[in-house]
């Protein structure tokens, strides 16, 4: 072996050690930087010389940087964040419905119900006294007013969810443009002997994480180190193109009920293709509005606001049903009843028996507010004091005809425990993602995420062998420079 051949050698060293440094203080510089994957430099033996008869060594070579990103950890972190982020959004959000339902204070509907029913009791025992009568219509209107704080509480929740749709849609899109951006940056750069792939490679996976917290995505690589996005089987994001995410409101001519359509739009061509997410913010934020909020469900699962307004409307009309056949203090014809409700929608043009009644719009008769002695109490006509009518109303309570074999009470307190039932399912669903999320974080962080103490015994290790290097070059440099002496 020549001393050019020793030089070179060394010169391969220094150059492999110094890109081995390099690799190593950048690590080091990143070990905060979200989402980034420590790189390792890759070396290996030159291909061998013959000379002399022999195989020589030909020094050392960088034969790449490997990254320590990991699919598999990668793919199973965005699936359970958009499985977290579902639940996350449904515990917020039952939690302001417990809130809305007022379950349990003195303002809640089980309490209020069971005034509103001793109210009848306690005016069969004197009706003829006004404050009786004025407390069932002041305890009947606390009862209504409260049905209807309920219902737009509920409402105003429902519209919340689509405003958040209308929000996460623009951030879906920002997110697709900004993985189209990255994907040209790491296909240009595929070729290129250094990290700048890998470094786009980290901010798209960063992207992608983000955008998995939407709805749940699938992910597949090109050979050019371009990704593919999909959902529900549909490209959202194919290499360096992609489609716009949009929503729209659908309404049913017949029932009025109102959902919400999540769609994909092709820039190109403008084709439409509708999408189903099955987890993720977007995918909670559609249940909401399209089930769990809706007033005129119709898809046969749980719904709060439909199962409510259910509840009020068979509420006043079960009540309703009693009342009209009643007789006020001054009615006086046995023939002909007054059939007055107790119970109308607002903006009722006539006092017609529950037509139109739910939550939003059940309120007492105005009539029986301005004229207390109308309330028909009695069974008879021209007897006040009877109180048939009263005795029935109260008894109410105990019907047990009222909905799915329950009185009225009972019914309430099984739907306010299948809310609370709804709510734990989904705060145990948010504690048991969260854990899995940190254990998944843990286990990729322990792979892929930079360790200070092995970065430094890397750096020791590259200084050496550097510094060794160098002292092959000063010695082979002392050799050729003893030698020239020789000849002179």
């Amino acid at each position: 072996m020549s001393g050019f051949s020793t030089l070179e050698i060394g010169k391969k060293a220094l150059l492999a050690q110094r890109f081995g440094l390099e690799v190593t203080s950048n690590n080091i510089a990143n070990v905060n930087t979200p989402g980034y994957s420590r790189r390792a430099a890759v070396l290996s033996e030159d291909i061998s010389i013959r000379r002399n008869g022999f195989f020589m060594g030909n020094g050392v070579i960088v034969q790449k940087i490997q990254s320590f990103r990991s699919d598999y950890y990668d793919r199973e972190i965005r699936a359970i964040t958009s499985r977290k982020a579902a639940f996350d959004v449904d515990t917020q959000y039952l939690k302001r419905i417990e809130t809305a339902l007022g379950e349990p204070t003195n303002d809640d509907l089980d309490t209020l119900m069971t005034e509103f029913y001793k109210s009848f009791d306690q005016a069969a025992l004197n009706p003829d006294n006004l404050s009786f009568r004025s407390y069932i219509i002041d305890t009947g209107v606390t009862l209504a007013e409260r049905m209807n704080r309920i219902a737009n509480s509920v409402n105003e929740l429902r519209y919340e969810a689509q405003n958040s749709i209308n929000d996460s849609t623009k951030a879906v899109n920002t997110l697709l443009k900004d993985l189209v951006e990255l994907n040209k940056l790491s296909a240009y750069n595929r070729h290129k002997n250094d990290d700048s792939s890998m470094q786009f490679i980290d901010q798209r996976e960063l992207k992608l994480q983000e955008l998995s917290k939407f709805f749940d995505i699938k992910v597949s690589q090109n050979d050019d180190t371009t990704v593919n996005v999909f959902l529900n089987g549909i490209n959202l994001v194919s290499g360096v193109y992609y489609s716009e995410v949009n929503y729209r409101v659908v309404t049913d001519p017949l029932t009025t009920e109102s959902t919400i359509e999540l769609f994909r739009r092709d820039i190109d061509t403008g084709t439409e293709t509708n999408l189903q997410p099955q987890s993720g913010e977007i995918f909670a934020n559609m249940r909401l509005y399209n089930e769990l909020l809706d007033p005129v469900d119709s898809s046969n699962n749980f719904s709060i606001a439909s199962q409510f307004n259910e509840f009020v409307n068979t509420f006043a009309t079960k009540f309703n049903e009693i009342i009209i056949n009643g007789f006020g203090a001054n009615d006086t014809d046995p023939l002909s009843p007054p059939e007055r409700p107790f119970f109308v929608p607002y903006n009722a043009l006539s006092a017609t028996p529950s037509a139109g009644i739910n939550a939003f719009s059940i309120q007492v008769n105005p009539d029986l507010i301005n004229n207390p002695y109308d309330l028909p109490l009695s069974a008879v006509a021209g007897e006040p004091g009877n109180t048939d009518i009263a005795r029935q109303l109260a008894r109410m309570s105990e019907d047990k005809s009222f909905l799915n074999n329950q009185n009225p009470i009972e019914y309430y307190s099984s739907f306010i425990a299948r809310v609370g039932s709804e709510a734990r399912q989904a705060v145990n669903g948010y504690s048991n993602s969260k854990l899995i999320d940190e254990q998944l974080n843990t286990q990729r962080e322990s792979l892929m995420g930079v360790n200070l103490d092995e970065e430094a015994v890397n750096l020791i290790k590259f200084q050496k062998a550097f510094e060794a290097s160098s002292r092959i070059i000063s010695v082979t440099n002392e050799l050729l420079t003893t030698l020239i002496n020789l000849g002179k």
